[in-house]
This record gives C-alpha cells, structure tokens and sequence, in this order.
C-alpha cells in the first residue's frame, strides 16, 4: 500500500513525476516503474496529473520502450477499469481537471471560473479552494484517509467525503467526479 501527498514534477517528454522531499523529480519511467511490482494493491497519489495518462487494456509506452504515466508505474496493470468494480487493485489519482464550475461553501452557490480559451484548471482542491471558517477544502485527503482507516470501501470513503463537504453523492455529481479518478476495484479498501 502507498499514500503519497505532495506535488508531481515537472512533465518532462511525457512522462509525469513526483516530487519527494528533497525536491527530486521521481520519475514514472525511470524512478517508479523499476521499484513496484504488482503486488501493490493499494496506491492512493495526491499529486496532481497522478492518474493520466492510463491505457485500460494497453499500456502507454514513450518512443524509447519506456512505460509512461503513474497509474500503471504503481501496479503494473494494464487492465483496471475507471471506477472499477473486479480485480485486486486500486490506484486513486488526480486528473488534469476538467470542470470549470468551483463550488463556494460560504456563500452557497456555483460560480463559474473564467479560464483563458484552450487552458483547463489542475490542481486538487488544496490549491483550487480557498480555506475557509466553513470547511477547510485543504483536508479533502484526510477526510477519504479518516473513512479509509474506519474499513470503508475507496467508493464508501469518497461517497462519504463527498456528502460531507459537497452534499453530493461522489458518483453522481460531486464537482470532484473525473477530476479525482479511481482506476480498479473501488469496492477495495485499505490491505489488513
């Protein structure tokens, strides 16, 4: 089991890394793919672009052979489905943000956020929210590990953290659905 909170480096030739604590890009070719094996049934990566790029069914090769994008680095799997159901993994990551619309817990309402034409938000909600005395958006991740560490599911957990700051179920239309992906079994939760 892995569980990694921090930033991801800088993409370089398309391939995604993670910064540790030095500072150092750890990258997915080169730095994780050569370390995990399969046997990691667990990986939860709160860095941003963690969970692309990610072929089900293929697996995302550079020009050089090499293996490219973190989903895959971790578990060695090319066959977890988005929001999954079988098997024996799950990696849960972050996309590159696809919505427009932020969620303002003080006032209430959606706004929309205007971006330039072409660009999308990244991120995760540490870094998209501000803290406020309502809801500190900044402890989205404690919250999923706080559900975790009580034997929930991953779809439990996220359903659960989902209601409590959103008033949403996650699956169905949680401002964080296809921005936080789930790759594999959601039905698992943390190894015993």
């Amino acid at each position: 089991m892995v569980f990694s909170k921090g930033h991801r480096g800088v993409p370089v030739s398309g391939h995604i890394s993670l910064l540790d604590h030095n500072g150092y890009q750890m990258a997915d070719n080169s730095f994780i793919y050569p370390r995990t094996s399969s046997k990691n049934t667990f990986t939860f990566m709160w860095h941003c672009e963690t969970a692309v790029p990610y072929n089900s069914g293929g697996v995302n090769w550079d020009p050089y052979g090499q293996v490219v994008g973190m989903p895959y680095a971790w578990t060695h799997n090319n066959g977890m489905g988005k929001y999954g159901n079988t098997g024996n993994q799950v990696y849960i990551g972050w996309n590159t943000a696809q919505f427009l619309t932020l969620y303002n817990r003080t006032s209430q309402q959606n706004y929309n956020v205007t971006v330039m034409p072409g660009t999308t938000l990244v991120g995760s909600p540490q870094y998209e929210w501000d803290i406020d005395i309502t809801y500190n958006f900044a402890n989205v991740a404690g919250v999923i590990w706080s559900n975790l560490g009580d034997g929930k599911s991953v779809a439990t957990a996220l359903d659960d953290m989902s209601r409590l700051i959103y008033g949403e179920k996650f699956v169905e239309n949680s401002v964080l659905k296809d921005w936080l992906i789930v790759w594999g079994n959601q039905g698992l939760g943390l190894p015993t």
